[in-house]
């Protein structure tokens, strides 16, 4: 045993092999034996769209007025932050927010009032979020057609911008107001649901949508211009029962010594533990490897993608569009959310009540599981505490990182004296 108190787990004959044998024990929670509170939180969910031509017509008019909107809005923000006059004739000069009404009176073109609205909200919070870095010289957010358009919802489903509804036939629809309503288009339009697996699954939430019984706070729009999907992502309120958290703590951390380097998730035993096994652990060692293959073999693809560029204009423009699809970011992402899911929910059968990152990084997205483990911790009511580098598992990982470190310069500095006095010779 560790000098922090976690139980360190056998050492595996397989790395390939899942280990697994502490999600079978379930250790007894006497916190849990209290009422359930009630927690809310807000969760996106994604519908495919399927557009018809008017739809498009409406949707392209739409989504590049509201890309107008919202970078001419963003530069107004910093414009009244420098407390520049806004032009003569609108406004008055020395009104609070002159630009930012300026803007709103002459450049809303087409769009409807939930669009315009939504974006003047979009914008606030990425001023909120980047304004001070923005004043430090740090670029602006730029939004183009196929990412701008949001719609504005509301509680009261009579009130809201974007809403589920039936056809006639009744299948579901999404019934937004895109355009203002002198628009020759007119300004509600109602688009088809695309008719695949993808939305098969969500009919009870689309039912409790189309009820009323969840309200849809915003809806936005994403256009993916290589697959041609629409997608509607809807921003709406869960409320889940959370059980007190337990006395336990549980520590995430790299354990070094053999040819492999592992990931494990332990607990720390304490003295009031009595009965408890000592290997109580989650081994991730396996997924940890299986993510680093998959690193090689994507990057493996994106090279012989890259060979394969040949002259010919247009050539090389489709295959530069196959190779910006490729994206390791959104493969990283699902991998670490399932990852975080599993943690969270196997701390929870362990009576955990607080945890602790102590992961030093290396060759793999380790601050995005940090992330995600950070707000599934605070849903699941578990306190995430910060590493001390005083504690033990922490020094060990980072000692053992800076030896990597230093293995891997060392060799690359024998290789390049090698060189050279090849060269020379």
């Amino acid at each position: 045993m560790y000098k922090t108190g976690f139980a360190l787990p056998a050492a595996e004959s397989s790395p390939a092999d899942e280990d697994y044998r502490g999600t079978l024990q379930q250790v007894p929670n006497t916190a849990e034996r209290e009422e359930p509170s009630i927690r809310a939180g807000m969760r996106v969910t994604g519908i495919r769209l399927a557009p018809t031509k008017d739809n498009w017509h409406a949707l392209r008019i739409a989504s590049r007025g509201a890309a107008k909107y919202c970078n001419l809005m963003m530069r107004a923000k910093y414009a009244d932050a420098l407390k520049m006059r806004a032009p003569a004739g609108f406004v008055k000069a020395d009104e609070k927010n002159a630009n930012m009404k300026y803007v709103r009176s002459t450049s809303k073109d087409d769009i409807g009032s939930a669009v315009y609205v939504a974006c003047e909200n979009l914008v606030t919070a990425a001023w909120n979020r980047d304004g001070k870095r923005i004043m430090a010289g740090a670029k602006m957010p730029q939004w183009n057609e196929n990412n701008a358009l949001s719609i504005h919802g509301h509680s009261d489903r009579d009130k809201s911008g974007v809403k589920i509804e039936k056809d006639d036939s009744g299948n579901y629809v999404a019934r937004v107001q895109l355009l203002k309503a002198t628009h020759e288009l007119g300004n509600w339009h109602e688009i088809p649901l695309h008719k695949g697996k993808g939305n098969s699954h969500k009919s009870e939430l689309l039912e409790q949508f189309f009820a009323g019984a969840t309200p849809i706070k915003q809806g936005r729009i994403k256009i993916k211009p290589v697959s041609g999907k629409v997608i509607l992502e809807l921003v709406h309120p869960v409320y889940r029962e959370v059980y007190p958290a337990g006395y336990r703590h549980a520590a995430l951390s790299n354990i070094s010594g053999s040819d492999v380097e592992r990931l494990v998730l332990r607990v720390r035993i304490a003295d009031s533990d009595v009965g408890r096994p000592d290997n109580t652990h989650v081994d991730f060692t396996s997924r940890l490897m299986q993510l680093k293959k998959l690193k090689a073999k994507h990057d493996e693809i994106k090279r012989r993608l890259h060979c394969q560029i040949g002259r010919r204009k247009g050539h090389a423009r489709a295959k530069r569009k196959k190779i910006a699809h490729l994206s390791w970011d959104n493969i990283c992402t699902t991998t670490m959310h399932q990852w975080s899911a599993k943690m969270v929910k196997w701390m929870r059968t362990q009576g955990v009540g607080t945890f602790s990152f102590l992961v030093a990084g290396g060759d793999w997205p380790a601050y995005m599981l940090k992330d995600m483990l950070e707000y599934k911790c605070k849903d699941a009511g578990i306190t995430m505490v910060e590493a001390s580098l005083d504690d033990g598992a922490v020094s060990k990982s980072l000692k053992s990182a800076l030896k990597k470190q230093q293995a891997k310069a060392k060799k690359a500095g024998d290789a390049i004296r090698t060189l050279e006095n090849y060269i020379e010779d």
